[in-house]
């Protein structure tokens, strides 16, 4: 899903938000989808590019495995 995810190239890492993109919590995971690590929330996820939940989900609606 990643794939579809428009990530810039120069990303390695990607910032999963599971409720608030600002504040998240987050799950890190690698742009081979590999999981990094998890920031709770109020932890900042850097530089990285977040994915929130409800883009996610639409991808996981209409990607086609």
């Amino acid at each position: 899903m990643l794939e579809h995810a428009n990530i810039p190239e120069r990303a390695d890492r990607v910032a999963i938000s599971l409720n608030d993109p600002r504040t998240g919590p987050f799950v890190v995971v690698a742009r081979t989808g590999s999981f990094v690590t998890v920031l709770k929330e109020g932890m900042s996820p850097g530089p990285l590019p977040i994915i929130t939940r409800a883009q996610l989900d639409a991808m996981s609606r209409t990607t086609r495995w």
